[in-house]
């Protein structure tokens, strides 16, 4: 007959094949069809054999997943406002420059005549290599100069710097005051302002600009860098505003 357990008094009697509970009539295994012995009157054992101890088998330990590594990027320092100027150097000297303003510094990013050609040549093999006429050529070189200060939006302090090693950065901290004239022109179009200057540690620099600022962003902007060091002048009441609006 199939193995057999004690469990209160009782004998529980399992198949020898697959261990399937029997009952106590059952002459066949109802899981495996196995024919259980001594149901048919031979081989019937008085004694109940108990089931052969069932080996524990020790538990699995998980294994901790490593720690997950997250790498911190470092916060790039990106440009927050760029003005185009005109450096005034000496009495006629005029070169093109611009301010490009980060959160804790100023750089002066200098486009020198020896800079401009070297662009324009650049830019001219491009459009020739692109296949473009005099017109379109003539258009693409407009609309690069228009929007080449935009490139330092993109730029960290540093790659400014090396840009050109005329190019000097400020800290904000060493402005002792800044002063900004926005460009405005009355009914009579007589044009007044446009101008700026920046006095600090090494030195003083003197600029002119067309930006009439009807939006006061610039002034916003400088006003959080320099606080009460900053000094904004123009008209209250603007009859006709500057050439550009707050910043490129």
């Amino acid at each position: 007959m199939g193995q057999g357990i004690f469990f209160k008094g009782v004998i529980h009697v399992f198949c020898e094949n697959c261990g399937h509970k029997l009952s106590d009539t059952a002459k066949f295994c109802p899981a495996c069809g196995t024919k259980v012995p001594g149901r048919d009157g031979v081989g019937v054992s008085a004694t109940p054999v108990a089931s052969p101890p069932v080996e524990r088998q020790p538990e699995a330990v998980a294994t901790p997943a490593p720690p997950l590594e997250v790498r911190q990027q470092p916060a790039q320092d990106k440009a927050m406002m760029v003005l185009s100027i005109n450096k005034r150097e000496g009495l006629l000297k005029r070169t093109s420059a611009n301010l490009v303003f980060f959160r804790d510094r100023l750089v002066i990013a200098e486009l020198t005549p020896e800079r401009q050609k070297q662009e324009n040549d650049l830019l001219s093999a491009r459009i020739k290599d692109e296949g473009k006429g005099f017109f379109q050529g003539s258009a693409a070189m407009m609309d690069y100069w228009r929007n080449f200060a935009n490139r330092y939006y993109d730029m960290e302090p540093h790659e400014v710097l090396n840009e050109d090693r005329g190019n000097l950065e400020i800290m904000h901290a060493d402005v002792h005051r800044f002063t900004f004239a926005r460009y405005e022109s009355d009914s009579d179009s007589r044009k007044t302002g446009g101008e700026l200057e920046i006095d600090h540690r090494y030195g003083k620099l003197k600029a002119s600009h067309t930006y009439g600022d009807g939006n006061q962003n610039i002034r916003r902007h400088l006003e959080s860098f320099y606080g009460g060091r900053l000094r904004f002048r123009g008209s209250k009441i603007l009859f006709s505003k500057g050439h550009r609006e707050g910043f490129i």
